[in-house]
Order: C-alpha cells, then sequence, then structure tokens
C-alpha cells in the first residue's frame, strides 16, 4: 500500500512574519485513498529508497507562486497565478526560502539531489518503466510544446501522476536539484515549451549558474524522515 504524508504549514492563517508556527511538528500518515487536500499547505510523498538512495520525502507538486509569496510577501514568476508554479526564481533565491520557510516551521526543507530526483520520477520502487513519469505518453502525465501552444506553465496537478502519485515530473517547468556540475547548477525535467525528448526522467540542463532566473524553472521540496 502506497502513503503519502501531508504536512499542513497553514500559509493563510499562521502569523508567518513574527516566526511563530504552531502546526503540530508531528508527520500524519494517511492511506493515499483517505487523503484530504490542505488549499495552503505542503503534500510531501515518502519514497522509499533503494541501493545508495535513502528514503526521503519530495514534493507531490511544484512549489506554487502562492506558497512562495505567502512566505517571501513576493510573487516573481512572470505567467502570475496562485496554483501556477512559481518561476523567474535561481537557485540562490531558493536557498533563501528555504532558510525562511525552515525558520518558520523548524523543520529542515531542502531541494532534492538529482538522483532523488530522478528516482522519483521513475516511481521509484513502484516503477512500471515508463518512457516519461508516469506513463509512455507524455500528453496523459505532462505540459510540453506538443500539447501547450501558449508554451507557458500551467497550474499544478492538471495532468497524471505518476506511480508515486507524483505530478509534473515530466515538463511543465524545469526543477532545480541541489546537485553543482563545475559552476553549473543542475535542473530536470523538462518545461512547457519543450519538446518530448527533452522531458525524459534523464533529461537534464546544466548550463545555468546559481544566480539565473528563468520562466520555465522552478522547483519541489524535499525533506529527510
Amino acid at each position: 500500500m502506497r502513503y503519502i504524508i501531508i504536512i499542513v504549514l497553514g500559509f493563510m492563517t499562521l502569523n508567518l512574519m513574527s516566526g511563530c508556527c504552531s502546526c503540530p511538528k508531528q508527520l500524519a500518515m494517511l492511506d493515499t485513498k483517505a487523503e484530504s487536500f490542505q488549499p495552503d499547505g505542503i503534500e510531501l510523498v515518502y519514497v522509499k529508497g533503494k541501493g545508495e538512495i535513502n528514503d526521503f520525502y519530495i514534493g507531490k507538486f511544484e512549489v506554487t507562486q502562492a506558497q512562495w509569496k505567502a512566505i517571501t510577501g513576493e510573487n516573481p514568476s512572470r505567467f502570475k497565478g496562485d496554483n501556477r508554479p512559481v518561476e523567474m526564481i535561481s537557485w540562490d533565491d531558493i536557498q533563501k526560502f528555504l532558510s525562511d520557510l525552515n525558520f518558520k516551521t523548524g523543520r529542515d526543507y531542502r531541494l532534492p539531489t538529482e538522483a532523488e530526483w530522478e528516482y522519483a520520477a521513475r516511481g521509484g520502487i513502484n516503477s512500471r518503466n515508463y518512457k516519461y513519469s508516469g506513463n509512455n505518453y507524455l500528453k496523459e502525465v505532462g505540459w510540453f510544446i506538443g500539447n501547450n501552444r501558449v508554451r507557458r506553465p500551467q497550474p499544478i496537478g492538471t495532468k497524471s501522476p505518476n506511480e508515486l502519485d507524483i505530478y509534473d515530473m515530466s515538463g511543465n517547468v524545469w526543477e532545480w536539484c541541489a546537485d553543482q556540475l563545475g559552476k553549473y547548477r543542475v535542473i530536470r525535467g523538462g518545461a512547457s515549451n519543450s519538446p518530448e525528448h527533452k522531458c525524459l526522467p534523464i533529461s537534464r540542463i546544466d548550463r545555468y549558474g546559481s544566480t539565473a532566473r528563468r520562466d520555465v524553472i522552478g522547483f519541489r521540496l524535499a525533506l529527510n524522515p
């Protein structure tokens, strides 16, 4: 049986600017059939590790503009929409966001490593070896140039999830990872303006430094158990 964890941050009800957080520190395990969505929380999927990859949690969705704004008070995204992934944010910007988020929640959120990201995109121990993250047909699981003529990021979770119930790991926005290759940071997954071959679980960009901002690059959160 697959499980997810839901961490409710209550962004709209907590006094975030005070640095206080009354939300529980415990992580509640819920059967996916009984899951309840929290409009201003962060949903994390538990990923059972394998080999050199330890167990970890990863965001079920990309971080949204509403979530970013709740922490920073700003929305730098070009293509506005509370439920769209935040973009026009650099790797360095994300480190500041994580620092503020962790201070307010008492947790230790981070970016996923490249190995964790790809493992989750492939479905972890539930993998069915699909070509893309969750399906052999990209149009079923992702936004890309073939089904998105406006070539802009779409609201999160509007396509089907992968084997771990994680959304948008093929297409929509490229996603920053923790890793660095030389002077560049690693970005994975493809975007709404990408051709199909750029939306594979192995797809990578490693030509942007930590200060680069693009309207097709976002991120999702990770957390250690």
